[in-house]
C-alpha cells in the first residue's frame, strides 16, 4: 500500500488545551506532520479515563484500567518509533512533487489507526458514568486496540532497523540485515485483532464491508473443506457457515489466522479451483462476451531456434520442457473475436466456413493464467479474456501450462518460454502477420523473458 502525506481528517470535537511544552508529539510539528495532533488528543483521553477509573473499584473497571495502562505505554512507545521514520521518510520519495514512499505509508497506517482509537476512547468517557454503562463491551474493544497496536509497534519496530540499513533514497536494505530476525518480532503479538473488529481500519468502509464479505466466504469454505474433505457437499451447511462467520467477528478473526499459518497445498489447490467446477465453467460462459474463436490449441514438442540478439545470424536452440516427467505437448486456448487470416489451420473447418475472415492482426497477446503454480486452467479465465479479445482486436493465446505438485516448478516456466518461442516463429497460424508480442501474466511473464533472454544472450 503506498500512502501520499496528505492531511489527516481533523476530528470535530478537537480539544484546545495546549500540550505541555517539553510534549514531543508537538515537537513533531515542525516535521509538517498533521497526524501529531491526533497523537496528543489521544493521550489527553488516556489520561483522562485512567484518572476516573482509578477510582472504580470492579472487575471490569480493574480491566478497563488495565488497557488503558497499556495504551498509554504503547502510544508513547509508538510515538518514539514514529519520529525517526518521520524525519528521514522524505529521503525515499520519487521526487520532490511526489511525496509518497513505504515509510509514509506505515506511518498514516498507525496515525489512522491512533484517530479510530480517539473515537473509542471518547465514547467511552462519554458512557463511562452511565447507569447503562456496558463495560465488559469497551473490554473487548480495548483489548483489541491494545493488541493492534502491538502490532504497529513491532511494524515500526522493523522500520527503524530497516532504516538504519539502507542508503539515502534506497528502498533495499543491505545485506548485513537477516530478515529472520526481524520477523521474530512479529512473534510477540497475536495477529487475531488485525483480521476482528477493526480488520482493515486504513481502508474505506466500502472496502472494508467487502473485505469482510471475502474472509466471511473463505472461514466458510476452510471450515467446510475439513469438514468434509471436499470443496463442495451440502450447499445448505456451506451457506449456514458463510452466516456464522458473518455474525461471529472473533471467530472469524480466528479462522483467517488459522488459515495464515497452517495452510495447505491441497486447500489452496481445492479453493484455487472453486472456478473450475462444471456449472461455474458454464455460467461463466454464459455471462461472458461472445467470441468468434474460442478452442484448444496443441503446441507441438518441435525442434525451435531463434536469433541471438548480440548475433542475429546465430540461432539459438530452444530446449523442450522436460523437468519433473516425460516431455508433452503444451495446451493453450486460442481466443479472438473474429476469425483472422492465417489461423485456419488450427481451427474446426465448420467454423471456418461459416466465418468471415478477416486480415491478420498487428499483434497477439501471450496470457500466463494465476494459481500459484497449483491451481486453475487457461479455460476458467475466458471470462475476461473474451472480453480482451473483443476490446484489442488481436488475438490472444492462453497457455494451460502444468501445475504443481504433479509437475513442479520450473516446469511452468519451460513450458511457456517454449510457447512463448513456438508464438514468436508461428506468428502467421496465429492470425497476426507480426512477431509483436504483448504478455501478461506478472511472475511467469517475467520469469519467462527472462530465461528467453538468457537463452538469446549466450549460446547454449
Amino acid at each position: 500500500m503506498l500512502c501520499c502525506n496528505s492531511d489527516s481528517e481533523a476530528l470535530e470535537d478537537r480539544r484546545s488545551d495546549a500540550a505541555p511544552g517539553n510534549c514531543s508529539l508537538v515537537n513533531m510539528s515542525h516535521l509538517g506532520w498533521s497526524g501529531a495532533g491526533q497523537y496528543e488528543m489521544l493521550a489527553q483521553m488516556v489520561q483522562g479515563n485512567i484518572d476516573y477509573f482509578k477510582d472504580v473499584e470492579t472487575e471490569t473497571g480493574g480491566k478497563i484500567l488495565a488497557h488503558l495502562n497499556c495504551m498509554e505505554e504503547l502510544l508513547h512507545d509508538i510515538e518514539e518509533l514514529v519520529r525517526p521514520i518521520l524525519s528521514s521518510a522524505h529521503l525515499f520519495d520519487l521526487d520532490s512533487e511526489t511525496r509518497a514512499n513505504g515509510f509514509r505509508s506505515i506511518v498514516t497506517v498507525a496515525t489512522r489507526f491512533v484517530g479510530l482509537t480517539v473515537k473509542l476512547c471518547r465514547g467511552l468517557q462519554l458512557k463511562r458514568g452511565s447507569p447503562f454503562f456496558r463495560g465488559d463491551s469497551f473490554v473487548k474493544e480495548l483489548d483489541v486496540h491494545v493488541n493492534i497496536m502491538r502490532g504497529i509497534k513491532a511494524g515500526l519496530s522493523i522500520l527503524g532497523v530497516m532504516l538504519e540499513h539502507t542508503e539515502n533514497g534506497s528502498l533495499f536494505v543491505d545485506e548485513n540485515l537477516t530478515f529472520s530476525d526481524l520477523f521474530e518480532k512479529f512473534d510477540s503479538f497475536n495477529p487475531t485483532s488485525f483480521y476482528g473488529r477493526c480488520m482493515g481500519f486504513y481502508y474505506c468502509d466500502a472496502i472494508r464491508r467487502t473485505l469482510r464479505k471475502g474472509h466471511a466466504v473463505l472461514s466458510a469454505y476452510r471450515d467446510h473443506y475439513y469438514q468434509t474433505g471436499s470443496g463442495f457437499g451440502s450447499t445448505t451447511t456451506l451457506l449456514w457457515r458463510v452466516g456464522k462467520y458473518s455474525m461471529d467477528t472473533e471467530l472469524r478473526a480466528k479462522q483467517m489466522v488459522e488459515m495464515r499459518r497452517n495452510v495447505h497445498t491441497d486447500f489452496l489447490k481445492a479453493m484455487w479451483s472453486l472456478n473450475e467446477q462444471a456449472f461455474l465453467k458454464k455460467v461463466n460462459k454464459f455471462i461472458s462476451a461472445s467470441v468468434q474463436v474460442a478452442c484448444d490449441v496443441v503446441i507441438p514438442l518441435e525442434q525451435l531456434k531463434l536469433p541471438k540478439t548480440r548475433e542475429p545470424s546465430v540461432l539459438v536452440e530452444i530446449p523442450v520442457p522436460s523437468s519433473h516427467g516425460p516431455a508433452a505437448p503444451i495446451r493453450c486456448r486460442l481466443i479472438s473475436s473474429s476469425v483472422r487470416d492465417g489461423m485456419q489451420s488450427l481451427l474446426p473447418s465448420n467454423l471456418v466456413n461459416s466465418s468471415t475472415v478477416l486480415p491478420a492482426s498487428h499483434g497477439l497477446v501471450l496470457h500466463f493464467h494465476g494459481g500459484g503454480f497449483i491451481a486453475q486452467s487457461a479455460e476458467s479465465h475466458e471470462i475476461y479474456l473474451n472480453d480482451w479479445a473483443r476490446q484489442v482486436h488481436a488475438p490472444i493465446l492462453s497457455v494451460d501450462y502444468s501445475l504443481a505438485p504433479e509437475r513442479p516448478y520450473p516446469r511452468a516456466l519451460e513450458e511457456v518460454a517454449f510457447v512463448y518461442a513456438w508464438a514468436l516463429n508461428n506468428c502467421h497460424k496465429l492470425g497476426t502477420h507480426t512477431p509483436l508480442v504483448c504478455s501478461c501474466g506478472t511472475n511467469l511473464c517475467y520469469a519467462s523473458r527472462a530465461k528467453l533472454a538468457a537463452y538469446m544472450y549466450s549460446a547454449l
